[in-house]
């Protein structure tokens, strides 16, 4: 039986220019402006969560609206990496976290968490989605030194990057579902 890959669509870079004057030319990024466009990128299903069509993976909108570990409406909290993995976990992998219907949320790895971040090489918050400044957890643990793991930094136009940031540091989170989980 043949397994089909799904096929990713990626954002745009939103580069127009192809004046080969200009230092660009036919065929450059410009010229294709290849990708899914980022206006219809995110779709906010209504109960809390937003779909991203470009990697078919859900997110919760606004953590803080879970609440309990999570925050208060309006007031996130940040925790450290071992609470932030507990409290993302969904009850279908023996932790405690079921939210809009769902029960089987995770925090994303570091890959997936910089995909919704990245923007024209800023890291920000997409517009669909609610959230505020700052670092956010991935679940993936820094291959250097195992006391670290990558947070992606959202400060929304000062171009910072992916850290590797201490485990026992604070920071936000933005539980994630979907993907393949477990199968290779």
């Amino acid at each position: 039986m043949k397994i089909e890959t799904p096929k990713l669509l990626l954002p745009r870079t939103g580069q127009t220019a192809t004046s080969p004057t200009a230092n660009y030319a036919v065929g450059d990024d410009g010229w294709f402006q290849a990708g899914n466009p980022r206006a219809t990128r995110f779709v906010d299903h209504g109960n809390g969560t937003i779909s991203d069509r470009a990697t078919g993976l859900q997110w919760v909108k606004d953590p803080s609206q879970i609440g309990g570990a999570l925050g208060t409406p309006g007031t996130p909290a940040t925790m450290t990496w071992a609470d932030a993995v507990a409290n993302c976990l969904g009850t279908e992998y023996g932790g405690s976290l079921a939210y809009a219907g769902f029960t089987d949320w995770r925090l994303p790895n570091m890959i997936e968490l910089a995909g919704i971040l990245v923007e024209n090489g800023w890291y920000r918050i997409p517009p669909a989605m609610v959230g505020v400044r700052g670092d956010y957890w991935s679940g993936t643990t820094w291959e250097k030194l195992t006391t670290y793991a990558y947070a992606a930094r959202a400060d929304n136009g000062s171009g910072n990057t992916l850290i590797a940031a201490s485990k026992t540091g604070t920071y936000y989170v933005r539980p994630v579902r979907g993907g393949r989980v477990n199968n290779g």
